[in-house]
């Protein structure tokens, strides 16, 4: 131990630092790798699959396990799993750009290039796209690091991260406290010999002067600092983690706490991509849709009032999406839909209303004109098998501003044209 005579208390001093120390880098370690092991756990219980031709048959392949040249198929609801040149493309395709390019709205998707730009081009499908109708068939072009979206994963990943403001004023803090600390032992240390030690040699000894210096050195060192900010973040954390939202890093809830204004797109990007029928209008009269279902909810298509009929038509008929047959154990609300969003929302108006099993075997679908952007509406023209003439009639959904001033005549609640 240091001193003369040697104190004991100067080595368990040095010792409670020391456990301070690295009790500190073990604390904050342990926080980060908790957090990392969580986020491995996720991304590795989220496997995205597609379907690819292997061998002259279609196969589920993992998406890293693609390579330049493979031919996948996509549908309504798949993402597209690496950058994809599209072959064969159905009439109605549709795919979600929203997620690299901010489009607020489906493109349609061709065989032939219409821009000479990679990212403009419609006969390209990038990674992280979503097919929002149809169908399509792509040779894959580039995977992985090499797509566009890995490029530009590789932009903002690639350059050292700025510091944040807490870690600048921490940083600031500690350079004031380190300059106080070495002056003020400097000092000590000066005092001591050139004053102290001349005037009474026998007070203290030169071992003694430097464990006094380093105590006064100690004493400006703020240990308990790193523990208090890492354990307030990871409060916050917690508290976040109540609410579906994890935290990758202890640095963003810092981040996070410095925001005022947030500004984003609608674009699904901070939304669910999912829409829910609240209120239904009429010709004379507009109630909430759960009042509706309440009242109107029937085992049969032919039981619902007539209005009511026409809508549960119109929303089934002409409508693209269909639910997914792995979910159809579950409620309404918690099915798997594949489709655009208006169209998922209207299918499951239309499940709450009647069942569409029964309610697809009493009709024949003769001709579908699928939604377009330019037209604005979709078309179904339809037959009853359970009428004996079996007249065909036409539903029709779309843009107000499009229908509207089509229109001649409007059924009221009680089934009254007028």
């Amino acid at each position: 131990p240091i001193g003369n005579p040697p104190q004991p208390g100067n080595l368990a001093m040095a010792v409670v630092i020391i456990l301070v120390i690295c009790l500190q880098a073990l604390f904050g370690a342990g926080q980060e790798w908790t957090t990392h092991r969580t986020m491995h756990s996720i991304t590795n219980m989220v496997t995205a699959e597609t379907r690819a031709m292997r061998n002259g048959q279609q196969v589920q392949l993992a998406q890293s396990e693609l390579v330049p040249g493979d031919i996948v198929y996509l549908r309504a609801g798949d993402r597209v799993p690496a950058d994809v040149r599209l072959v064969r493309v159905s009439m109605d395709l549709r795919v979600d750009r929203s997620e690299l390019s901010g489009a607020p709205d489906p493109t349609i998707g061709t065989t032939g290039y219409t821009n000479t730009n990679y990212l403009e081009t419609r006969n390209m499908a990038m990674m992280g796209m979503h097919i929002a109708q149809g169908q399509c068939t792509g040779v894959v072009v580039a995977t992985g690091d090499r797509t566009v979206l890995g490029r530009i994963g590789q932009l903002v990943t690639g350059n050292p991260a700025d510091r944040t403001i807490l870690q600048i004023e921490v940083q600031r803090l500690v350079n004031w406290l380190t300059t106080v600390s070495l002056v003020v032992g400097t000092l000590f240390v000066v005092l001591w010999a050139v004053w102290l030690r001349p005037k009474y040699p026998g007070f203290m000894s030169v071992s003694d002067a430097l464990a006094n210096g380093v105590g006064v050195l100690v004493t400006f060192v703020p240990g308990s600092l790193p523990i208090s900010l890492i354990l307030a973040m990871t409060m916050v954390a917690k508290r976040m983690q109540r609410y579906k939202l994890l935290v990758k890093n202890l640095t963003t809830v810092e981040t996070l706490g410095t925001v005022t204004v947030i500004c984003c797109e609608k674009t699904g990007t901070v939304t669910q991509r999912r829409m829910v029928p609240t209120r239904i209008g009429f010709g004379d009269t507009e109630m909430e849709f759960d009042d509706l279902v309440s009242t109107c909810e029937a085992a049969t298509v032919d039981a619902l009032d007539v209005a009511v009929r026409r809508v549960h038509e119109t929303a089934f008929l002409c409508n693209a999406a269909r639910f997914d047959p792995t979910s159809m154990h579950l409620p309404i609300n918690g099915r798997v839909v594949l489709g655009d969003a208006t169209d998922c929302a209207l299918l499951r108006m239309a499940e709450h209303l009647c069942p569409l099993q029964p309610a697809r075997r009493q009709y024949n679908t003769l001709l579908t004109v699928p939604f377009n952007l330019r037209r604005r509406w979709m078309l179904t023209v339809c037959t009853d098998r359970t009428q004996s003439a079996q007249s065909p009639f036409m539903v029709v959904k779309g843009a107000p501003e499009t229908l509207l001033p089509k229109c001649t005549q409007v059924q009221m609640q009680n089934g009254e044209i007028v």
